[in-house]
């Protein structure tokens, strides 16, 4: 089932210049409506203002009830 919830773990707030890739990765907590882990549960990362590239933005909830975007390239915009 897909997650109810996703919540900020680590990875944001950072900062990178044009064409530099974030130093850590995006990594956020998926949950179903009962709070409970969405192991299994697909989450696809996308860029939605500006311009970048991702790598491993479509990826699976672990065990620990966490998803993790590979990479994220800052693009020009």
């Amino acid at each position: 089932a897909a997650p109810d919830t996703l919540t900020l773990v680590s990875g944001g707030g950072q900062t990178a210049y044009v064409g530099d890739t974030l130093a850590a990765p995006i990594i956020v907590r998926a949950v179903d409506a009962y709070g409970n882990p969405a192991i299994g549960a697909a989450v696809t990362f996308a860029v939605t203002a500006g311009s970048g590239t991702l790598v491993g933005g479509s990826t699976v909830v672990d065990s620990a009830g966490h998803a993790r975007l590979g990479s994220w390239r800052m693009g020009t915009t």
